[in-house]
């Protein structure tokens, strides 16, 4: 699994065909997109039950605002990869 910014910094997360839960929502903001290739194992499966990418929203007048900048995360992989998913967070995200 890895993700990029908009410099193209690729995080990379290995062992993620281990996770049950992933929570990136602390540096989510700095995302634009999240290729979940690498989670899915012929043996195992896909363990992934819940993705957190959302931000935290702030209420205002005209609605909700995210305190800083998002870059809109866009979220890459084969349908296998989601076939356990239970949960997922994209609160605050824009495209």
């Amino acid at each position: 699994m890895s993700g990029g910014s908009n410099t193209k910094n690729p995080i990379r997360i290995y062992g993620a065909n281990f996770m049950e839960s992933i929570d990136l929502s602390e540096i989510a903001t700095g995302f634009d997109g999240i290729e979940l290739g690498g989670i899915y194992s012929e043996i195992l499966g896909s363990p992934l039950r819940g993705l957190n990418v959302g931000t935290i929203l702030t209420p205002t007048q005209n609605g909700y605002t995210t305190t800083v900048a998002v870059l809109g995360c866009q979220i890459q992989g084969e349908a296998k990869i989601f076939k356990n998913l239970q949960s997922l967070n994209i609160r605050g995200q824009r495209n």
